[in-house]
């Protein structure tokens, strides 16, 4: 195969790779040992650390590339409760967890929009809706930022996505306090 225009880019360790060339030749697709030949262009080499970057032209640079693997995410989210649950993995507990999660920040999610969507005499029924959508959106997006920081490592198991649900539910009781003095204000 021959392709015009190309742009390369491979990570390893503490560098990135970048190749731009005019065009390539597959040499080898098979897909353990994939190879290429780069015609005419510029490869760039950037440390993730330090200030040792350099930028080469070349000619005709044969390049060998590792293959690149979907197939653990793929297989990952395949994956049944019973052999996730079973898993040392981190990836796999932040999929667990992901699955757990959703039904329960789902309920947390209606009984949070109950105090928070309640306004005020002569206010427009609908002032509420734009911070409550605001805040779901918070809500879904800390949870899948969690699924990342967990699959990561960057984040223990434990609290692992269930800080999110934990947040939604101390903000729960929060407000049904808050409420619950007012109410005990009121009748006195």
């Amino acid at each position: 195969a021959h392709l015009n225009d190309a742009l390369i880019y491979t990570s390893s360790g503490n560098k990135t790779n970048v190749f731009r060339a005019n065009s390539v030749d597959v040499v080898d697709p098979s897909p353990s040992t994939p190879s290429v030949i780069l015609h005419t262009g510029t490869a760039y080499v950037l440390e993730h650390k330090g200030i040792d970057d350099n930028e080469q032209v070349f000619r005709n640079l044969k390049l060998n590339l590792k293959p690149f693997d979907q197939s653990n995410e793929v297989k990952r989210k395949a994956k049944s409760f019973a052999a996730l649950s079973r898993s040392a993995d981190p990836a796999d507990a932040a999929e667990l967890q992901w699955r757990e999660s959703r039904g329960i920040s789902a309920l947390l999610m209606a009984l949070l929009a109950i105090p928070l969507s309640r306004v005020r005499p002569r206010q427009g029924r609908f002032s509420t809706l734009i911070p409550l959508t605001l805040l779901f959106v918070i809500i879904f997006y800390g949870g899948n930022i969690c699924r990342s920081l967990v699959a990561n490592g960057a984040l223990p198991v434990t609290p692992g996505l269930w800080l999110v649900p934990l947040l939604m539910l101390a903000g729960l009781f929060l407000l049904l306090i808050r409420d619950g003095t007012l109410q005990w204000r009121i009748r006195q």
